[in-house]
């Protein structure tokens, strides 16, 4: 019950005085009188099992209580560290303690939930009105940047950040990168260089060609440029199902969208044997690179000298190594097997191609020595043509003296 206005006032009137033992009530004083009012091994404890009422226990509505006053009474929060007084989960108390792994509860689905306690987040009780201006210190915001800073609190540098997603599934994956990725947490400003961090080390980004969840930092990870094929994808690139998943990976992410001529020139052309497999790959790889080289003549000395057309031989070489099979005179002196391209790279607007990229349709200097080369070869496997071939490379050679 309460106490009587009148008596209260009196009570008040001697505590002014400060000449007997009856003091206002101080944060200070609390925190002393904490000793009597809780078990005396909580002191300094980081965690405890809270029976509510039970051997020397605070109830519930004593805690409530306390966060009442500490709400309206205590501006620092941080005198209070030494004690549990902070309610997560199933019956537990914890020490306040700042950027910590403690995150408001704010009706999570199931799946962020789970995540969210396999990695070893803890929920405050949402049950309690605890409540103060200090509290965004020892209690992480539910938004993306309180989970974060949850997991980074848990595990203290961001490479260690994929290291607690051991236990995951990948629906509770995808949940978290649709919750963090959220346009709003980025436009409001709120993620800093350690959100984006430790953003790169989650686990949680589909790779495009085995669909497997990975992190960005290693090895870095790429956006699919516009317009080319998603058959000639690897796992180096991303999967995104719209251009508005694009936008935050390459606004803030630092997730590179190589331009069309450097994705041919480093992911498609060096892995021409990887698509040979494939029906009608060659072609179509073939038919855009000749494109690209209209577009950015750029592009066109680096694919001259990248050993990608599979010669006769079973080799792979560089356009500007072998000749043009439609020259007769070059067919009579060279061997076939190679310095000519294979029938895969044979067709007429493959050939035009190749042309275009340094494919030799005269013999030149270094022809003769191809020319020698490919006498030396026909000698080497006893050929009858030989002889012939020898004479003629002679008559050649008085040719250009």
């Amino acid at each position: 019950s309460g106490i009587p206005e009148g008596i209260h006032m009196k009570l008040c009137d001697i505590a002014q005085t400060e000449d007997l033992n009856i003091s206002f009530l101080t944060c200070y004083l609390l925190e002393k009188l904490f000793l009597r009012l809780l078990p005396a091994e909580w002191q300094h404890a980081k965690q405890v099992i809270w029976n509510p009422g039970h051997q020397g226990q605070p109830s519930l509505e004593w805690l409530r209580l306390l966060w009442t006053y500490l709400k309206s009474c205590c501006d620092d929060l941080s005198e209070f560290s030494k004690w549990p007084i902070l309610p997560v989960g199933n019956n537990y108390l914890l020490k306040l303690v700042e950027n910590s792994n403690v995150i408001k509860d704010d009706g999570w689905n199931e799946n962020i939930c789970s995540l969210l306690l396999k990695v070893g987040c803890l929920f405050l009780r949402n049950d309690l009105p605890i409540e103060h201006p200090q509290l965004k210190n020892y209690v992480q915001l539910p938004t993306a940047t309180g989970i974060l800073n949850a997991l980074l609190a848990l595990a203290h540098n961001p490479e260690n950040v994929q290291k607690l997603f051991c236990d995951a599934s990948e629906g509770e994956l995808h949940e978290l990168r649709s919750f963090i990725l959220q346009s709003k947490w980025f436009s409001e400003g709120q993620m800093d260089d350690t959100h984006i961090d430790v953003i790169k080390h989650l686990p949680t980004f589909e790779s495009f060609r085995s669909r497997k969840l990975v992190c960005l930092s290693k090895p870095t990870k790429l956006l699919k440029p516009n317009g080319v094929s998603e058959d000639l994808l690897n796992d180096d690139f991303l999967r995104t199902d719209s251009e508005k998943e694009r936008i935050i990976p390459r606004r803030y992410l630092e997730v590179k969208e190589p331009s069309r001529a450097e994705f041919y020139k480093d992911y498609v052309v060096t892995c021409t044997p990887e698509f040979l497999s494939q029906q009608g790959a060659l072609s179509a790889i073939l038919h855009d690179v000749k494109l690209l080289i209209e577009e950015d003549t750029s592009i066109k000395l680096t694919l001259s000298v990248t050993p990608f057309v599979l010669a006769a031989n079973g080799s792979w070489q560089q356009p500007s190594r072998l000749y043009d099979p439609r020259v007769p005179e070059l067919q009579d002196m060279l061997h076939r097997e190679v310095f000519f391209p294979s029938d895969k790279f044979s067709d007429p607007e493959t050939l035009e191609t190749l042309v275009s990229l340094g494919l030799r349709q005269s013999l030149g200097f270094t022809g003769l020595l191809d020319f020698a080369r490919s006498v030396s070869i026909f000698h080497d496997s006893r050929d009858s043509k030989t002889l012939a071939q020898g004479r003629r490379l002679l008559t050649c050679l008085d040719a250009v003296a």
